[in-house]
């Protein structure tokens, strides 16, 4: 008896680690069937997060290995790749593209020559929606709106802008719902603090409001130095774009520190209370954990509400001091999980994909204004 128990106890094992193993083969969900690059490389530097940038490590080393390396390109080096500038154009099936991952269209070192040219594919392949994504909008703006030589806005083509403090996101987004375009996104990555989504104030002291789609009105300042701006119910300065997606996600990487959960559930709440679908790509190397391994997970990290990280994952000496320090506030996270635990933001995904336009047929539109007309009549 003995033996026949532990020959169920070593097939259970054997199941238990076939399972972990399918869960960690399993290629997690994505927004994107296809990665377009017209353009490889990237030279900017915007903000600290270029400095240890996804798309010169992970990314890279995974486009390389789909490709064999046989494209002569660098990642800190900007190359236009004609020879696949028309692979859009091959696919009938309409996809959702994800356009110059590894780069950035609206680099200077990217000429207005090579947008044309990417521009005339994605108009010629309408099939398509293309999301072409900047850390540069200002840039992206004044060529849109100056020098942009081509029938635009497009109606297939998303802009958006990423973000990963409230410092980028007061400067990047108003540049982003400034720029014309039939649709913007938002893009939070790497999460690296906590960030005021409500308003920003301009260089005019007008507020944009972003997810109200207005921009407020200043007025004036009293005698005690107080500003004061029109009443938000009323008729605004002016209205701005919807965004229409956002997508959030957690630095990757060696060095990569998680954000803490808080964060990233107020942009998911701003989303839901404002009807936006939104993608979380997962907390980045890390997930959430509820019972840790004190004494033995070496990649355990504590973070707080101020950013603030503690634990063996940065370099502490030992996790149980860091425990015992701020820990009602404190968030646990740990690398040792299957990727798809990542994807879990306190035990849900949120894997909402960019929304498709309802099209309908000429006799269902007759159909919905006679049932119109009957109501009114009614």
């Amino acid at each position: 008896m003995s033996d026949f128990n532990e020959l169920m106890d070593s097939l259970s094992r054997t199941m238990r680690s076939e399972e972990i193993r399918k869960a960690v083969e399993k290629p997690l969900p994505r927004p994107f069937r296809f990665k377009w690059h017209p353009v490889i490389g990237c030279r900017m530097k915007i903000g600290a997060v270029c400095n240890d940038c996804v798309a010169r490590k992970e990314s890279w080393e995974e486009f390389q290995n789909s490709t064999a390396g046989y494209w002569p390109a660098k990642p800190t080096e900007v190359t236009f790749h004609e020879s696949q500038l028309t692979e859009p154009i091959r696919y009938r099936e309409p996809m959702d593209i994800e356009v110059a991952p590894l780069s950035d269209l609206f680099q200077p070192d990217v000429s207005d020559e090579v947008r044309h040219k990417i521009f005339s594919v994605i108009k010629n392949a309408p099939q398509h929606r293309f999301f072409i994504q900047t850390k540069n909008p200002s840039y992206m703006k004044h060529f849109f709106k100056t020098r942009a030589k081509m029938d635009w806005p497009l109606p297939n083509v998303w802009i958006g802008t990423s973000v990963e403090d409230q410092a980028s996101y007061n400067s990047r987004v108003p540049n982003l719902l400034g720029t014309p375009a039939h649709n913007h996104f938002l893009v939070f990555e790497p999460v690296m603090e906590a960030i005021n989504l409500d308003s920003i104030q301009l260089d005019t002291f007008d507020r944009l409001w972003p997810f109200k789609q207005m921009v407020q009105a200043y007025e004036s300042m009293d005698e005690h130095g107080q500003r004061h701006w029109a009443p938000l119910h009323g008729e605004p300065l002016m209205r701005t774009p919807a965004i229409k997606w956002i997508y959030v996600g957690g630095m990757r990487g060696a060095k990569a520190k998680p954000p803490h959960p808080d964060w990233i559930q107020r942009i998911v709440k701003q989303a839901a209370d404002s009807l936006v679908p939104v993608w979380f790509a997962g907390f980045g190397e890390y997930a959430q954990v509820e019972k840790p391994e004190l004494e033995t997970d070496e990649t355990l990290v504590f973070v707080n509400k101020r950013g603030e990280y503690r634990g063996r994952g940065v370099g502490s000496a030992t996790n149980l001091l860091a425990q015992t320090l701020d820990g009602e506030t404190s968030a646990l996270l740990t690398r040792k999980a299957v990727p798809a635990k990542r994807l879990l933001l306190n035990g849900k995904h949120y894997l909402e994909k960019p929304p498709v336009p309802v099209k309908f047929s000429a006799s269902q539109i007759q159909d919905s204004v006679q049932a119109l007309a009957q109501r009114l009549k009614a």
